[in-house]
């Protein structure tokens, strides 16, 4: 679904750069041009303000996550509590200079540490499932379903897709921007 969803922006996005020649130069919000050039003025007016309002609560989450993971690591291997409160301060300063630099092109570096640290992360969870299923799997449980568990997954599950809004600025910014199909199935 995910993949999908990357492709049909990429054929969108590509379409639009063949009818107008001004998407061939760098353009900045991608997302919200394509918006305007399909439904007018207010539908790039909403989808900026709901991509801004969906990034700045996906920041929000991953500061404090990374935070509270952070601090906690710090505390097992030093036995010395920084604070989440110090540390969130601490992160979103060292984040901020990435935060001014203009398009996904300028920090190309942080998206292929991105991806090899989720893949590290992967191969250790499966290993760690793997290695513990024998001592585990007798004493897990699953939960009986609830409609309000339903509801909260939705929200996760949207959680995945915030990356989205960056799809067509990183098409944007490839030498072959056909090529973003894929870019998103081998990711």
């Amino acid at each position: 679904l995910y993949c999908y969803s990357g492709h049909l922006l990429s054929e969108n996005w590509l379409i639009l750069r063949t009818r107008w020649d001004t998407y061939e130069e760098h353009c900045r919000k991608p997302y919200p041009e394509m918006a305007y050039r399909a439904m007018g003025k207010r539908a790039r007016t909403f989808c900026s303000s709901t991509i801004n309002a969906m990034l700045f609560g996906i920041s929000v989450v991953y500061l404090l996550l990374s935070s509270t993971i952070i601090n906690d690591f710090i505390a097992s291997a030093t036995g010395r509590h920084v604070g989440v409160c110090f540390m969130l301060i601490i992160i979103a300063i060292s984040f901020w200079p990435i935060s001014l630099l203009k398009s996904p092109q300028d920090f190309w570096w942080a998206i292929v540490a991105a991806m090899v640290t989720t893949l590290v992360s992967g191969v250790m969870i499966i290993y760690g499932t793997v290695n513990d299923y024998q001592i585990c799997g007798p004493f897990a449980s699953s939960n009986e379903f609830k409609f309000g568990s339903l509801v909260l997954s939705l929200g996760t599950f949207m959680f995945g897709f915030g990356g989205h809004s960056v799809f067509p600025s990183v098409q944007h910014d490839m030498k072959r921007p056909k090529d973003f199909t894929r870019a998103t199935i081998v990711a």
